[in-house]
């Protein structure tokens, strides 16, 4: 969810810092005249990604 200004431009970067096996941080910048009323991001973990190798019959 993100609720900007509607009267300015909307840029946004969305960034994953500081991950480690128990926690990460989310960094959220916006430059030039872009003004956030507020931002809200959710993560779910779903599991490990298979390996390539499993694909292929």
């Amino acid at each position: 969810m993100w609720d900007l200004d509607s009267d300015r431009n909307q840029r946004g970067d969305l960034q994953v810092e500081n991950v480690t096996l128990t926690g990460f941080d989310i960094l959220f910048r916006t430059w030039g005249d872009t003004r956030i009323a507020r931002m809200r991001v959710e993560w779910m973990a779903i599991g490990a990604v298979p390996d390539e190798q499993d694909f292929i019959l």
